[in-house]
């Protein structure tokens, strides 16, 4: 399976001046890149492999191309190029929320089987940021999908200025995983192949550091950890999960627990992202006590109604 990489952000926040210094390192790596808007882009190529279809190749390997018509069928274009490149990334437009993108690769059973999410990557601009966060619900929408959070342009604010973006940024998503950039000059390394959308079992610690995060940051952006013992009806959860969509979908922006089912001796990693679920078997729990815990963070959230929701999910 092939690794892609969502790479999204707001429109100015270095996107493709990121793209276009990664495409052209010796990092001894093969990527394809996919573009919303190729055409208005000034990705550098060396020579065309098929004109028509705009698929371009890289001095160093690389390869990129348009979504033509959707992403589903330019990502079984490119499957031909498969001995080519090690990883995919697709790269949203500066005013796109990346949880279609998500939805679409799930849709696919061919897709699905032939490739998986390695990380959803969030480009911030320094300068505009705090403009940007109050007038823009998109730049939330990333933000808080973010498993790395590139914060570039450091160079254009003073060190207290980057300071204080920085604590707001882990503040309010405290999963994710900053790194601060001038001009979009990263090593390949440092971004690609992280694996970080996948829920480890490490990822236990977050629950403390969203404990830890709620008495940091002062926005209208909150977090709440919920904690029940018992099992959890399957059924009872689909439906609850479901009214949770319907009632709060635009202030509901992240979710993520370690589910117990009844009849499961497994944990089972939950976690969405805006209207987009995943839901992955994990370890046994064998002797570890069967705690049920999901973070919900959003846009002034009705926490009671939420609590009240997840407990009626527990199997009487």
């Amino acid at each position: 399976m092939k690794p892609i990489t969502i790479i999204t952000g707001f429109l100015g926040s270095g996107k493709t001046t990121l793209l276009n210094q990664l495409l052209n390192q010796n990092h001894g790596r093969k990527i394809a890149v996919i573009e919303n808007e190729f055409g208005e882009k000034n990705i550098d190529y060396e020579f065309v492999l098929h004109e028509k279809e705009k698929i371009f190749q890289m001095t160093n390997g690389c390869i990129c191309c348009n979504v033509r018509e959707d992403l589903v069928k330019t990502l079984k274009e490119i499957s031909s190029f498969q001995d080519k490149f090690d990883s995919v990334v697709i790269e949203t437009t500066g005013l796109a929320d990346p949880s279609p993108v998500l939805h679409t690769l799930k849709q696919d059973p061919e897709v699905q089987a032939g490739y998986f999410i390695d990380s959803i990557l969030t480009l911030v601009d320094a300068k505009n940021f705090f403009i940007q966060w109050d007038r823009s619900p998109e730049v939330k929408k990333q933000v808080m999908a973010a498993n790395i959070i590139i914060l570039n342009k450091i160079d254009l604010v003073t060190d207290d200025e980057c300071e204080k973006i920085q604590k707001f940024l882990i503040s309010v998503n405290p999963d994710t995983e900053l790194i601060k950039s001038k001009h979009g000059q990263l090593n390949f390394d440092k971004i690609f192949l992280r694996k970080l959308f996948q829920f480890k079992s490490e990822d236990n610690f977050l629950f403390k550091k969203i404990n830890l995060a709620n008495s940091i940051h002062q926005s209208e952006i909150s977090s709440k950890l919920f904690e029940f013992k018992g099992s959890l009806n399957p059924q009872f959860f689909g439906l609850w999960i479901d009214l949770l969509f319907y009632q709060c979908s635009e202030d509901l922006y992240r979710m993520k627990g370690i589910l117990h089912f009844e009849n499961e001796p497994n944990k089972v990693f939950f976690q969405c992202i805006h209207d987009y679920i995943e839901l992955t078997l994990g370890e046994p729990w064998g002797e570890v006590e069967r705690i049920n815990q999901i973070v919900a963070i959003g846009k002034s959230l009705d926490f009671n109604l939420i609590e009240t929701g997840f407990k009626n999910c527990i199997s009487k």
